[in-house]
């Protein structure tokens, strides 16, 4: 059985544009990094807060060189005790997480429809003590830096 040099050709063009629309679309897809500051992002923008505590705030070894930033915390939401974890390791320039300590009050702002969906800290808002004083102070010498120009 012989196969024409069209056919041939029609197949081989046929899976090439396969593999580029393969590409295309691994390509287009959200890194996770990307997935979790949405997923941040919603929940400060729909939350509701609530009173919680911190568990745990970065239970790896203090070593320079890795540093985990997961904090472990706890709050009670529609009747419901929930515990979680956030990775504040890419808000770290928000935050010095190695000040908090078990036991300390925060904030956490979850979402209404799922209450385990919840956040201690995103771009825009922060449950954390710390991370409210640094902010703060920087936006105090900024807005000082601009006044005396």
């Amino acid at each position: 059985m012989s196969f024409s040099p069209w056919i041939m050709m029609g197949a081989a063009g046929g899976l090439a544009l396969l593999f580029g629309i393969v590409l295309l679309l691994r390509r287009w897809r959200k890194s996770a990094a990307e997935r979790e500051r949405e997923r941040r992002l919603a929940v400060n923008a729909t939350g509701r807060i609530t009173d919680g505590m911190l568990v745990e705030p970065d239970p790896a070894p203090a070593d320079e060189q890795t540093t985990s930033g997961l904090v472990f915390y706890r709050y009670s939401a529609k009747g419901m005790e929930y515990s979680a974890a956030q990775d504040l390791s890419t808000l770290s320039h928000l935050t010095a997480t190695t000040g908090l300590s078990p036991g300390v009050p925060i904030q956490v702002k979850y979402n209404p429809q799922k209450p385990s969906n919840s956040i201690i800290l995103c771009e825009q808002w922060s449950g954390l003590p710390a991370a409210e004083v640094q902010r703060r102070s920087r936006d105090r010498a900024a807005s000082n830096g601009s006044a005396s120009h």
